[in-house]
């Protein structure tokens, strides 16, 4: 009974948000006013464009592009494509950006309660943390505006799942490869390796050798996703080689990107604030925080003796390590506190049974 009211609660969450947000989901995509001024904007002319796109703005307007035929090569090439496809999807199907995002981030909540199922949760322990992450505004922040984050946990979540099943069925390994590379082609290509790098360690420690070795033969398959969204270049003329070097210099562009003291992640984690290193160095509140953060990094972070959820944790600490050595932005934490809130539980579920 207490797992039905609480699927119904979720239900009426979701669409309480929904509605709260609906001009987000229903304010059709003006176009010819975005084509226009992509003309004048510094992805155009440079420095001395009258009108500078924010992030979202661009990855719309560029994604629109992408889908409906420009070469990601040579248009936009800071960042991988297949975000930015999505978003152009969005417009295409829906005229509005942000469609899609909504969608996806319903799968992303059926692929929580999966996981969390798999990991030794109960069914009420998992929907608990389907509502929890339903709950956070910033996730909600995330999918009301067309960026990258929301694509990014989705493949993020799908390899996550696919991985856990493919320690007893071997062809999840299939599914699991080309999340990995479509998320290493939805943002920066170093946030996929990073969760290639925690999937190489868990296979490692999986003392299943037959499971290694078919992890191993199947790697070139993230080579595959990961081109995939780049078909037009391809298309158009673009070889391997030439692939190879746009992401050489690709690589360049982000490793020199603004360097920052180490850990300004944390102060967003267990303050919310946000220690900004433009301009005049503000600290900034950040207005979606929420006493879980740190509450759930710090209970997750306890789950660590429990194997079945090993690969969750390893990518919620070494994700973690990675992003306070790098610019914090608040929205860096979308692809976090889903799984902290995920180990959490599991770390209640054990001691409960150990009491």
């Amino acid at each position: 009974m207490k797992n039905n009211i609480l699927l119904l609660v979720i239900i009426f969450s979701l669409v309480v948000n929904i509605y709260h947000h609906r001009s987000a989901f229903t304010t059709p995509y003006d176009l010819a006013y975005w084509q226009k001024q992509f003309s004048y904007s510094q992805i155009v002319i440079g420095d001395k464009a009258p009108y500078f796109f924010s992030d979202s703005e661009v990855y719309s307007i560029v994604g629109y592009k992408y889908i409906t035929g420009e070469d990601p090569m040579h248009l936009h090439t800071e960042a991988p494509p297949l975000g930015k496809e999505i978003i152009g999807l969005s417009i295409l199907l829906f005229n509005n950006p942000n469609v899609i995002n909504l969608l996806l981030f319903i799968s992303i909540l059926f692929l929580l309660f999966l996981i969390s199922r798999y990991i030794g949760i109960s069914v009420f322990g998992s929907l608990l943390a389907v509502f929890l992450v339903l709950l956070d505004p910033l996730m909600w922040s995330a999918v009301i505006e067309p960026l990258l984050d929301i694509s990014q946990l989705f493949f993020l979540s799908l390899a996550l799942l696919a991985f856990l099943k493919s320690l007893t069925c071997y062809r999840w390994l299939i599914i699991c490869q080309f999340a990995v590379g479509f998320m290493m082609a939805t943002k920066f290509y170093f946030n996929g390796l990073i969760l290639l790098g925690v999937f190489c360690l868990a296979a490692a420690l999986a003392n299943n050798f037959r499971f290694f070795i078919r992890f191993i033969l199947t790697l070139p398959l993230i080579a595959l996703a990961y081109m995939l969204p780049y078909l037009v270049s391809f298309k158009n003329g673009a070889g391997l080689w030439e692939f190879i070097k746009f992401q050489r210099w690709l690589t360049t562009w982000w490793a020199g990107n603004a360097r920052v003291p180490w850990g300004g992640i944390f102060p967003i984690i267990f303050s919310g604030q946000w220690l900004t290193w433009w301009g005049k160095k503000l600290t900034v509140p950040v207005p979606e925080w929420s006493l879980l953060w740190p509450a759930t990094l710090i209970t997750g972070l306890l789950s660590l003796r429990n194997n079945p959820s090993l690969v969750v944790w390893l990518w919620s600490v070494v994700y973690l390590v990675f992003i306070s050595c790098s610019s914090p932005f608040p929205r860096y934490l979308v692809a976090l506190y889903p799984f902290w809130v995920i180990l959490s539980l599991r770390w209640f579920t054990i001691n409960k049974c150990k009491n």
